[in-house]
């Protein structure tokens, strides 16, 4: 039996399951996040993308316009009450691709060079 074929509950486990079970392992800050609000969501839409997710990672086939995904990425971090603990958390697990904590992997790059620690 493969790990995705354990029953849960008499049945085998769902990409509902594994959803959940990944949003259990994350940080209880990541839930507080403004990047998880429906702010991020209407902002994404105002500058052409789907999802909230698509301002702060970057998609290859979404990829056209970085300098308005990023802004847009920066200014809910301006916001967001976790800001610290997400730019220590893209610093302690460096390199992470997207916007952390309102920096992108080139800002965070400098700031590890430059000996900011998480």
């Amino acid at each position: 039996m493969t790990w995705h074929e354990r029953p849960i509950n008499d049945r085998p486990m769902t990409v509902e399951d594994l959803l959940d079970l990944a949003e259990g392992l994350r940080p209880a800050w990541m839930q507080r996040g403004e990047c998880r609000t429906e702010r991020a969501v209407a902002l994404a839409r105002e500058v052409g993308f789907t999802t909230a997710s698509d301002l702060f990672v970057p998609n290859p086939g979404i990829g056209r316009r970085p300098l308005v995904r990023i802004h847009a990425a920066q200014i809910l971090c301006g916001d967001c009450r976790v800001r610290q603990e997400c730019l220590s958390y893209a610093l302690k697990h460096h390199p992470v691709i997207g916007t952390w904590g309102g920096t992108d992997i080139r800002q965070r790059t400098a700031m590890k060079k430059e000996g900011h620690k998480p």
